[in-house]
């Protein structure tokens, strides 16, 4: 609790644009020891907490984070573990540029998500020898670094 509460002092005492949407994301182990300190500390009422397994996110009770954990290997900055705002980070993303011809028994679609304005690319491809169909979605992306301020790397606990 201690540790998180001290990222959390850390993160917001930046001049950030903005504070909202504060975000965690712990290693296995790390994510382990901040799941049996806050289940141990904030919310040991003899219910089974079965949310604290899941891999979605996990609001704290602490602070206004969300906490996450991934598998995925961190960065030696980030040993352990990287706390942010929504402005540490922009995600820069198109679809790919896939022509279709006439004749081809493909049919391309994009499809853009109303609530963030993030296109997909469906292709629908149909192998006229055997019937199968595949379905594939594809997008093309990278992360941007916005505001550096408003990322805090963990590399202890």
């Amino acid at each position: 609790r201690a540790t998180e509460i001290d990222i959390d002092t850390a993160l917001f005492g930046r001049k950030l644009m903005s504070r909202a949407n504060p975000t965690t994301i712990l290693s296995p182990a790390a994510y382990g020891e901040w799941a049996k300190d806050h289940v141990a500390i904030n919310t040991n009422t003899g219910q089974t907490q079965r949310d604290r397994v899941l891999n979605g996110g996990v609001p704290s009770q602490v602070t206004g984070h969300t906490i996450w954990r991934t598998h995925v290997a961190l960065p030696a900055a980030a040993a352990r573990g990287v706390a942010f705002t929504k402005t540490a980070a922009v995600l820069v993303a198109r679809v790919p540029d896939e022509p279709t011809f006439e004749g081809d028994p493909v049919s391309l679609r994009v499809v853009v998500d109303q609530a963030t304005g993030l296109a997909f690319l469906f292709r629908v491809w149909k192998n006229a020898q055997t019937g199968a169909i595949q379905f594939d979605v594809a997008i093309i992306y990278t992360w941007a670094v916005l505001q550096g301020e408003a990322v805090e790397r963990i590399t202890a606990a």
